[in-house]
């Protein structure tokens, strides 16, 4: 199972005099150092607590800074943006990158965030699928008209192409075992952002087992990176053609579980009032250790969780160690305690 990273970058992180964003740039460089699979941003708008808008212009800078590390937008809202310029601007970071975008769509879930940008919630499901296809169009090359429900154009053609073709991998944004058949069945990958408990209790096997009959469903023609193995080489055995699935979860590390749960609890009360809500992180501590996959523990408490969600079916699991706007010493020395190289882990 791959190990990678997902930061928030929340507004009220400690940077201790520093630029959020230079700092972001150095934990990009210090997961690729530390042999993380991928690392991950969010996208949000208006007076949220993540303070990424345009997840595209960030990863092109962390594209030269890194070298091996694969970049992923966890996710890009398709329909809060025009298509046709959301493939543009992520073709450019997957040329950049050398080929190492991971494309994670979803249709947003924040009333406060469509109304900041004046765009009505409406039909988001229906405006994310034909997003999706328009996107996937612009990369194909073909070019032409295309004439949709919400959106029209007269020659849709990126004029970048991707250096992964047909396109990046496309991770779907899941949060139902409904809608991870539904990622499977469409060829693309799933991705389950994961709330702190939810992510140590059964949903989570259900939304595994729910992908992988999707995409072993006969459902003809796929247009994701699924569909793209069978057609190509046909065979089960490919990893590509099983699918993927991942998970955010939320992490605290620590010498002992008791450390880590009290750390853990106050990174979330943190977080709950950066959202102006009440308290409660030792309560969801307490809920997630009773799910019997805690992230928030010793090593070998994680490690049993991680083993957990393998057997579950998962193949990339994303930390997400700054929900708490910590201070980044605490997130470094975190990185370097759960990174893939450490022997002792």
């Amino acid at each position: 199972m791959k190990l990678s990273l997902f930061s928030l970058l929340p507004s009220h992180h400690q940077t201790e005099g520093r630029d959020l964003f230079d700092i972001a740039l150095d934990r990009a460089v210090m997961a690729d150092e530390l042999g993380y699979h991928g690392f991950w941003v969010a996208e949000h708008h208006g007076r949220s607590v993540c303070t990424m808008p345009n997840p595209a212009v960030f990863l092109a800078a962390a594209a030269q800074r890194t070298r091996r590390v694969r970049l992923g937008v966890a996710v890009s809202v398709l329909p809060m943006r025009d298509p046709l310029l959301t493939a543009e601007d992520y073709a450019l970071v997957d040329r950049l990158s050398g080929g190492r975008l991971d494309f994670g769509v979803g249709s947003g879930i924040s009333p406060v965030e469509y109304a900041a940008l004046g765009i009505p919630m409406e039909d988001k499901r229906e405006k994310f699928e034909e997003s999706l296809a328009m996107i996937r169009h612009a990369w194909s090359g073909e070019g032409g008209e295309v004439e949709g429900r919400f959106r029209c154009y007269g020659d849709l053609h990126c004029p970048v192409s991707t250096a992964q073709k047909p396109g990046p991998p496309v991770w779907r944004a899941v949060g139902n075992p409904e809608a991870a058949r539904a990622a499977g069945e469409s060829g693309d990958y799933a991705l389950v952002l994961a709330a702190p408990d939810m992510g140590n209790h059964d949903p989570m096997s259900a939304m595994a087992a729910a992908y992988r009959e999707g995409v072993g469903a006969d459902v003809g023609s796929r247009s994701g990176a699924v569909g793209t193995a069978l057609s190509e080489i046909g065979a089960a055995g490919d990893t590509h053609a099983k699918g993927r699935i991942g998970a955010a979860v939320f992490v605290m590390p620590g010498d002992t579980d008791s450390e880590a749960q009290q750390e853990a609890a106050k990174a979330l009360d943190r977080l709950a009032a950066a959202q102006s809500s009440d308290p409660t992180g030792r309560e969801t501590v307490a809920r997630a250790i009773e799910g019997g996959r805690s992230f928030f523990g010793s090593r070998e408490t994680i490690a049993r969780s991680l083993s957990q969600l393998e057997k579950a079916g998962f193949d990339e699991v994303l930390f997400w160690f700054d929900y708490g706007g910590g201070p980044e010493s605490q997130i470094a020395e975190s990185m370097r305690i759960l990174s893939p190289g450490n022997s002792s882990y």
